[in-house]
């Protein structure tokens, strides 16, 4: 198979379905373009990565680049080759391919009687309240993890133990950062033991449709749920369609799609709809007819005083806490604006404002408090956007 296919390729192909592989191969212009959530998704799995190769003291790392950018995987899968002949203890990005089915290893552990320990490292935190059958560790890092077992042992390397390394979900920074506190290592060897014919039987299934140069047929699912591939196959959905409809479950939404149940049709056809549906469905051929709760809109606005002090924060993400007292992707702001409207009658000119911006990468959680306590008076009417997020 000339068509190098990736642990990411299969893994999306289980959760998704086969064509999401054959799309990856011949089409995958179509994909939809990453966006800034999915960038910072992939700059914390960076960041997390060269943690771990700090964990288990790397000795190498064979990741190797073509003068294009892209990624040279005949370079790294034969220094992979290389190193594991001369008994290197920890390589990083391990690189192997059997069949053209290609996987980098997060980290390969040479043990004193040759066989190796295999860990795969992810940037999420370990949730112990669910997957609990499965370790505390999500079924698709399973899937990920027996999908490299299954390339290693057919390229000769006696695994010995699988294991995932995920972020303790109770990490809170007090002091030094505590490498050995913020990982945990979950052993999955018995489950990835236990999918490897699943693995085989996959990849089979894969080989024939990626061998076909035609595009496959397939039926919605809730595995087409925000799909990179979601344009592409949804493009001769006419619309108003049933996905249009307002709090619809997805599995509903294709379930009715598939029946050929029409938009308007939804109502009689759905066992329950919230009223903003059956208020989009009714007004929906009403373009100059327009549904205004005229008693809420009274409502809330009768609970406002003023001054009102609308309050917008900006964060980031601490994936990687940096100072006392923060846990693993508690958001830290670093920024607010203030717009104090005094009376009803205030104009647009009037309105005071009040900001607080901290670049320099300091801890600035006691500065931006101080700020808010100093602009903003005890029990002041405080309006937000989003006011969980700002709450909280």
């Amino acid at each position: 198979m000339s068509f190098h296919f990736s642990k990411s390729k299969f893994v999306s192909s289980c959760i998704r379905c086969n064509k999401y592989a054959w799309l990856d191969k011949y089409m995958p212009e179509e994909k939809s373009p990453i966006d800034d959530f999915a960038k910072s998704l992939f700059d914390n799995g960076h960041k997390v990565g060269e943690l771990a190769k700090e964990y288990f003291n790397a000795d190498v790392d064979v990741t190797s680049y073509k003068e294009d950018g892209r990624l040279d995987l005949a370079k790294m899968i034969k220094e992979t080759e290389k190193h594991m002949k001369l008994g290197t203890k920890v390589i990083a990005e391990a690189s192997f391919s059997f069949g053209g089915f290609f996987c980098s290893v997060d980290i390969l552990l040479r043990n004193d009687d040759g066989t190796y320990n295999m860990y795969e490292v992810k940037s999420s935190k370990q949730d112990t309240k669910k997957d609990k059958k499965l370790g505390c560790v999500k079924g698709k890092y399973i899937i990920d993890a027996a999908y490299q077992q299954y390339v290693l042992k057919n390229c000769g390397v006696d695994v010995n133990k699988v294991c995932v390394v995920l972020l303790a979900e109770d990490y809170v920074r007090n002091g030094n950062f505590e490498l050995d506190k913020y990982f945990v290592v979950c052993d999955v060897t018995k489950h990835t033991n236990d999918r490897q014919q699943m693995i085989a039987d996959k990849l089979a299934e894969l080989g024939t449709v990626l061998s076909n140069t035609s595009e496959p047929t397939t039926s919605f699912s809730k595995n087409c749920n925000k799909c990179d591939y979601w344009q592409f196959c949804s493009r001769n959905i006419s619309s108003p369609s049933p996905f249009d409809v307002y709090y619809l479950d997805f599995t509903e939404k294709c379930d009715f799609n598939n029946r050929g149940i029409s938009f308007f049709a939804v109502p009689s056809n759905a066992s329950k709809l919230k009223p903003a549906a059956l208020r989009q469905i009714e007004y929906y051929n009403r373009p100059n007819d327009a549904y205004v709760d005229k008693a809420a809109i009274t409502e809330f606005l009768d609970g406002l005083t003023y001054p009102i002090y609308s309050l917008d924060f900006e964060t980031y993400q601490a994936v990687i806490p940096e100072y006392d007292g923060i846990a693993t992707y508690e958001q830290v702001p670093f920024q607010f604006s203030l717009h104090v409207v005094e009376h009803p009658e205030t104009e647009l000119t009037d309105v005071k404002e009040a900001h607080f911006l901290d670049l320099s990468g300091a801890d600035t959680r006691r500065a931006i408090a101080e700020s808010l306590v100093n602009n903003i008076p005890y029990g002041a009417c405080v309006m937000a956007y989003h006011g969980s997020t700002e709450r909280n």
